[in-house]
């Protein structure tokens, strides 16, 4: 019982970790806001569904990058922990700079900083043998990236 134990522990520990950093970013996305539909944006913006579920994806590997963490009894170490926070942290401010304040080329910067948080914690990863975790990190990294593209894309398009 007490594997068992460990593991719901572990299971829950990871997704309400997640949670705390995908709920805000979700409640501030607003992309059918009349300033949203009005950008000029490329026609390789994926349609909104697209983006729930590449998030849904991705925030579902993050809780499992944390799970085989916390099953190993291991912590992601102080750097890699600061980075994962720091990208949590970030998510947000991006969803909220580029939704709510419509401040395109802040988000843009947001997710530079995002890039190297989680580049931080992956390499943080990987010097402590926890490839495992580092590797389900990396949907966060390619995504980030293609968001990283299509918000600088945005930005160029809809300077005034």
């Amino acid at each position: 019982m007490g594997k068992e134990r460990s593991a719901a522990a572990a299971a829950l520990g990871s997704a309400l970790l997640v949670l705390l950093a995908a709920l805000p970013a979700a409640l501030l996305v607003d992309a059918k806001s009349a300033w949203y539909v009005s950008l000029d944006k490329p026609v390789w913006t994926p349609p909104g569904w697209a983006f729930a579920a590449v998030w849904s994806a991705v925030y579902l590997c993050a809780a499992a990058a944390l799970y085989t963490l916390l099953r190993a009894s291991r912590s992601p170490g102080p750097r890699g922990a600061a980075a994962l926070l720091g990208a949590g942290l970030l998510n947000v401010l991006w969803t909220g700079g580029f939704f709510r304040l419509h401040a395109v080329g802040g988000a843009l910067f947001a997710l530079v900083l995002l890039l190297l948080a989680l580049g931080g914690a992956c390499a943080a990863l990987c010097r402590r043998g926890e490839r495992r975790s580092a590797c389900l990190l990396l949907p966060h990294v390619l995504w980030g990236a293609f968001a990283l593209a299509l918000n600088l894309s945005i930005f160029l398009r809809n300077r005034t």
